[in-house]
């Protein structure tokens, strides 16, 4: 796969179901440059790893999503959130630094 490049997979008929509400998709895409995601500033290298679902929006059908591990989720790195946040659960924290 060239760099650049997007694999679109889903589409609810190939899982079985039937289209009840568009063309609902997942995808997988890299971008060489996309500083809607930079984080340190505008380069010519802001690489992004994109994961995401797409057709529905903001609203009672939207599409999601879902990070779904038998154990844990592991981010080693920074972690940035954009957006509203909900957690539900217990939260454990140490070494933080506000």
């Amino acid at each position: 796969m060239d760099a650049g490049a997007a694999m679109y997979f889903g589409r609810e008929e190939a899982f079985g179901g039937g289209d009840v509400g568009g063309a609902d998709y997942g995808f997988i895409r890299w971008d060489n440059d996309n500083n809607a995601y930079n984080y340190w500033g505008d380069s010519s290298e802001n690489g992004a790893l994109v994961i995401g679902s797409q057709n529905d929006g903001l609203s009672a059908v939207s599409d999601v999503v879902v990070l779904k591990p038998s154990a844990a989720t592991i981010v080693d790195s920074q972690l940035r959130v954009n957006g509203t946040t909900t957690i539900d659960g217990t939260i454990s924290a140490s070494n933080i630094s506000v």
